[in-house]
C-alpha cells in the first residue's frame, strides 16, 4: 500500500475546523461580559436598549472594565495547570464537550443573576469564565496533536490561533448590533449560549479525540495519520505522567521562560482595553475609529498573513529544504525581534495613522511567532503537548494578574506620554530577551519521556526520522 502526501481536505481538517470553532465560540462566550459593559459605557444614554435592560445597572468607570476583563486571570493559572493533568487522564472528547456546555450554561444564567445581584453577578461569572478559559486550551492541543501530522503543525497552530481573534470580532459586532435591538442585552447572552450548544451538538456528532475513535475517517487517511504521527500514543487513566522527565527537560524551562516574557507583553499590546486607552487618551482617536481599528482591521490583516506563512513553513518542511529547528528559530527571530521593533516605533510615534500601521505590522510579525515557539509542545513531547502548554502558560499568566494594577496606578492615573513609552520599551526589551533564550537554549529534540510504554502497538522506530532527518511523504508497505 502507498500513502501519499495529502494537501486536500480530509477528516483531520474537519476536526481542526471544529477545534477552531470551539475557540471562536469560547471567546464569544468568555468575552461577551467585558465587551458588553464597555460598549454600554461608551454609548450615550438614550432610548436604546443598552439602558433599558437589567444590565444597565450603573455606568461603569474605566477601572471597573479593566478589573472585570482581568478578573479571570486570578483563577486562570490554577485551572490551566489542572487541565493539563486532566487531559492526560480522561476522554478528551467528553472533557471538551463538558467545558463548552458549562460555558453555555453560564451565558444563559447571567441575565437572571444580573437582575437579582447586579454588578456582583458579572464579577462572579467572570471568575467562572476564567476557570473555563484555563481548562480549554490544553485539551484542544492534546486533541490536535493526534489529528495533525508533524508536517502540518504550522497550519494547525495557525488555524487554532485565529479562533480567539475571530471570536472577538464576532462578539463585538454581535453586541453592537443586538444590544440596541428590541431584544437588548439579555438576548446577547442567550444567542451566545445557543452558539455554544450548537457547537456541543456538532462536536458530539462529528468530533473525535483521535482517528481510531472516529466513525467516518477513511482507512487511507487513518493510515496516513498513523504513519506520520508515530511519536503520538493513546493515553489511558493509568498512564503515568513523567514529572521527573518534564522538569529535567531544558525545553520545559525554555517554554516557561518564553511565556513569562511574552505573555504579558502580548496581552498589553493586543488587548483592546489598553491600546484603546492609549489611542483615545494620548493620541486623541475617536471611540468608533478605535473599535474598527483594533477589532475588525486586526482580523483582516492577520488572517491572510498567518495563513500564508504557515503554509510556507509546512511546504519547506515537506520539501526538506531546511532543518525544522532552524526554521523554528528563524521564524522566532523574525517574529520576536520584528515585534519588539514595532513596539518601539509605537512608543515614539506621534501620528495616529502611523501607530495603527505599526500595530498591524506588529500583528504580521506575530504570525511568525505562532509558527515558531508556539509549536514547542508539539515538537518536543506531542503526547503531553497539553500538559506542557498548561505548565508554561499557567506560570506565564502570573505577571498578567498584576498588569491591570500596575497600568492603572502608574500609567492611567498620571496619563503621561513618557509613562506609556516606558511600558512600550519594557515590552520591547522582553521580546528581545525571549528570542535570545529561545535561539540559544532550545534544541527542538523529541524528549525521551514522550515515549509511553503501554499496550499501544504502533511502531516508534521512525520517530527520530521526522524530527532530525525530515518527513518522508511517501510511505510504502
Amino acid at each position: 500500500m502507498v500513502c501519499k502526501q495529502q494537501w486536500g481536505t480530509g477528516v483531520r481538517h474537519i476536526q481542526i475546523l471544529l477545534l477552531f470553532l470551539c475557540l471562536t465560540t469560547g471567546t464569544i462566550l468568555s468575552s461577551s461580559h467585558v465587551i458588553a459593559v464597555q460598549l454600554a459605557r461608551e454609548t450615550e444614554a438614550d432610548s436604546s436598549t443598552y439602558f433599558e435592560d437589567t444590565f444597565k445597572m450603573e455606568k461603569k468607570t474605566l477601572d471597573d472594565i479593566i478589573s472585570l476583563e482581568f478578573m479571570s486571570f486570578y483563577v486562570f493559572f490554577i485551572s490551566r495547570f489542572l487541565s493539563g493533568i486532566i487531559c492526560c487522564k480522561v476522554n478528551n472528547k467528553v472533557y471538551l464537550m463538558l467545558i463548552m456546555l458549562l460555558y453555555s450554561i453560564q451565558s444563559y444564567s447571567l441575565p437572571s443573576f444580573a437582575e437579582t445581584s447586579g454588578w456582583s453577578s458579572m464579577i462572579s461569572m467572570r471568575i467562572l469564565v476564567g476557570i473555563l478559559d484555563g481548562l480549554l486550551m490544553p485539551v484542544i492541543l492534546q486533541i490536535a496533536t493526534r489529528w495533525r501530522p508533524f508536517p502540518e503543525y504550522s497550519r494547525c497552530i495557525a488555524t487554532l490561533s485565529l479562533g480567539p481573534f475571530c471570536g472577538k470580532l464576532i462578539v463585538t459586532a454581535l453586541i453592537s448590533f443586538i444590544g440596541r435591538s428590541i431584544g437588548g442585552w439579555s438576548s446577547v447572552f442567550y444567542i451566545s449560549g445557543n452558539l455554544g450548544i450548537l457547537w456541543v451538538v456538532a462536536w458530539f456528532t462529528f468530533g473525535a479525540d483521535e482517528p481510531r475513535s472516529c466513525f467516518y475517517v477513511s482507512t487511507e487517511e487513518e493510515l496516513l495519520i498513523s504513519r506520520l504521527t508515530t511519536e503520538v500514543s493513546t493515553l489511558y487513566w493509568d498512564t503515568p505522567i513523567p514529572w521527573k522527565g518534564l522538569f529535567k527537560s531544558k525545553s520545559m524551562y525554555v517554554a516557561i521562560a518564553m511565556e513569562l516574557m511574552t505573555a504579558w507583553t502580548t496581552v498589553f499590546i493586543t488587548e483592546s482595553s489598553y491600546m484603546s486607552i492609549y489611542m483615545k487618551e494620548v493620541q486623541g482617536y475617536s471611540e468608533d475609529n478605535v473599535g474598527i481599528a483594533f477589532n475588525y482591521m486586526s482580523m483582516i490583516v492577520l488572517t491572510p498573513i498567518l495563513c500564508a506563512i504557515s503554509m510556507l513553513c509546512d511546504w519547506i518542511i515537506g520539501k526538506e529544504m531546511y532543518p525544522v529547528i532552524h526554521q523554528r528559530k528563524t521564524c522566532s527571530s523574525i517574529g520576536l525581534w520584528g515585534s519588539a521593533i514595532c513596539i518601539v516605533f509605537i512608543g515614539y510615534a506621534e501620528n495616529s495613522r502611523f501607530i495603527l500601521f505599526t500595530y498591524y505590522l506588529y500583528l504580521a510579525m506575530q504570525s511568525f511567532v505562532f509558527v515558531s515557539y508556539s509549536l514547542l509542545p508539539f515538537d518536543v513531547a506531542p503526547n503531553f503537548s497539553g500538559l506542557i502548554n498548561a505548565i508554561s502558560t499557567s506560570v506565564g499568566s502570573i505577571p498578567i494578574m498584576f498588569l491591570p494594577s500596575f497600568v492603572k496606578l502608574i500609567v492611567i492615573q498620571y496619563n503621561q506620554d513618557v509613562l506609556w513609552n516606558y511600558m512600550f520599551y519594557l515590552a520591547s526589551l522582553s521580546y528581545f530577551s525571549a528570542n535570545f533564550i529561545y535561539t540559544i537554549l532550545y534544541e527542538g529534540k523529541l524528549e525521551e519521556f514522550n515515549n509511553i510504554k503501554h499496550k499501544d502497538v504502533r511502531s516508534h522506530s521512525s520517530k527520530s526520522t521526522y524530527h532530525e532527518e525530515g518527513i518522508k511523504w511517501i510511505i510504502s508497505e
